[in-house]
């Protein structure tokens, strides 16, 4: 291999271009293994995107298995505050597609996030590749729970999120 090869390779992992995708390199398939990741937009970050909706977002990530013959699989949980005061919950299954991305689906065509983990340990949710997710917020007054449906836009495309206290994400873990 030639000498430029070599440094061309290193230059590439320098810059960050190569990231984890396989969901095991995000969390291994070990019953009760989790990660968590966090980002709290602060008051200068939101005047300068005015037209991000998104104030703070929690993502865990964790892999369950129901019992001993149950092969198990990786979910996800994920806590959204909107700018206006609304805040809610969602969360599904992940799996690794065949072309290497990470995605992560609420059942019954709740929409969902592609992931993507960083060479520095933070996490890039992509909104955009699945174009919504339904977010379950507080009861309403009729006793029903409430959702809305968080959707792309100017400022609400992906959302970088850094690694976080797994105490913080206790409540979005799956539980068996």
């Amino acid at each position: 291999m030639s000498r430029k090869r070599v440094v061309a390779g290193l230059l590439i992992l320098a810059s960050g271009a190569v990231v984890a995708d396989e969901l095991t390199d995000l969390v291994p398939a070990e019953t009760g293994a989790a990660a968590c990741w966090q980002r709290i937009y602060d008051a200068p970050h939101l005047a300068a995107h005015p037209d991000q909706q998104v104030a703070a977002m929690t993502l865990s990530l964790n892999f369950a298995a129901y019992d001993d013959t149950d092969p198990g699989m990786h979910y996800f949980g994920m806590d959204v505050t909107l700018r206006d005061g609304r805040r809610g919950e969602t969360g599904g299954a992940c799996r690794t597609n065949d072309d290497g991305r990470v995605n992560c689906g609420v059942e019954c065509d709740g929409g969902g996030i592609q992931i993507r983990l960083r060479p520095d340990g933070s996490l890039l949710a992509d909104l955009e590749a699945y174009g919504f997710i339904r977010v379950e917020g507080e009861c309403a007054s009729s006793g029903e729970g409430s959702s809305f449906s968080l959707e792309p836009g100017l400022d609400d495309k992906q959302f970088l999120l850094h690694p976080a206290d797994g105490k913080l994400c206790k409540g979005l873990l799956t539980q068996w």
